[in-house]
């Protein structure tokens, strides 16, 4: 198997890890159907080399990690201590990366150390949840309003909404929508729009996470919240718009990896809704993408030109795209 082909298959078996959602109560039944699906509950085990591999990243990292870096956590108890914060603006990504890669891990394992360490973890989260929703670790005078913060709430909620779909636990599908509710109530009907927070390939992001919320729980305010952030797409990567005329990804305006979270609502905004024009968009832009190169840290993430190929990369600008694809 080429390179491109583990990198192609890698990338559908991530998003159909992640998309494949259980089908409960929605905005009406759901009218986008996907073709293929995960059972619910499913547990997989493997052995050999990569069952190994399974078993060393769970007992020398995801157990391990929360005691050796007790910063995980701590940083969101000590938001509004009022003494100077020193954290990189993706902070708040960390706990929540780390609660989905030890869910998707337990469906790929028996571990009960590793169940017993993720349980205390969400315990503490929900535990340092403001009251009034916040899941960060910025001051209560920044909240949601700069540095990748949304897109920090984005993992932390979609990892709790995962851990609560494994196990059962409705702590932590309250906690998820009490987030979601503080992001309605920050961006809907405000004046205030989530282009506004910039970063935007990494803040738009969540609205993934609003529209499967919006899917499950039949909540019409994330639906409404995922549509107003549908519309800033327009003013940062326009993502639904290129992908309905055949852009490929490295020519958007907003080519870095973190996109693809955001790409990723379209899914979900098809589901409710069965647009197929949503479906359109987000399958060209994924197929162009695994099909591109995504830069190292140094290239600033951005994906590249087709190895082989030598169309110039002009991003286009936003005129350029005719009103029909709206």
């Amino acid at each position: 198997m080429t390179n491109r082909k583990r990198l192609q298959t890698g990338l559908w078996c991530s998003v159909l890890l992640v998309l494949s959602l259980t089908e409960t109560a929605s905005l009406g039944r759901p009218r986008g159907k996907l073709k293929l699906s995960r059972p619910r509950g499913a547990v997989f085990q493997f052995h050999g080399p990569l069952g190994r591999r399974i078993k060393a990243g769970a007992g020398k990292w995801l157990i391990d990690t929360p005691g050796g870096n007790p910063g995980l956590l701590d940083m969101f108890a000590r938001r509004d201590s009022g003494k100077p914060i020193n954290l990189v603006p993706w902070a708040g990504e960390f706990v929540g990366k780390y609660l989905i890669s030890g869910v998707q891990a337990l469906s790929m394992s028996d571990s009960a150390r590793l169940k017993k360490t993720l349980s205390g973890v969400v315990a503490r989260l929900i535990d340092l949840q403001a009251p009034d929703g916040y899941l960060g670790p910025w001051p209560k005078r920044e909240r949601l309003k700069g540095h990748w913060d949304l897109w920090g709430h984005y993992h932390v909620m979609l990892g709790l909404i995962l851990w609560s779909e494994h196990t059962g636990d409705p702590e932590a599908m309250r906690s998820a929508r009490k987030a979601a509710d503080l992001i309605c109530e920050t961006y809907l009907d405000t004046g205030l729009r989530v282009h506004q927070a910039g970063s935007h390939e990494m803040n738009m992001s969540v609205i993934h996470v609003m529209a499967r919320l919006g899917r499950q729980t039949g909540d019409k305010r994330y639906l409404r919240m995922s549509r107003e952030i549908l519309k800033d797409f327009e003013k940062a990567g326009d993502y639904f718009r290129t992908g309905l005329q055949g852009v490929e990804f490295f020519r958007t305006l907003r080519p870095r990896w973190e996109s693809l979270h955001a790409i990723q609502g379209l899914v979900e905004l098809y589901r409710i809704t069965g647009d197929k024009r949503l479906r359109k968009a987000f399958l060209h832009h994924w197929r162009a993408y695994a099909d591109s190169t995504c830069g190292t840290p140094e290239a600033s993430r951005r994906a590249k030109r087709p190895p082989g190929t030598r169309t110039p990369i002009r991003p286009l600008r936003p005129a350029a795209l005719s009103p029909g694809a709206r």
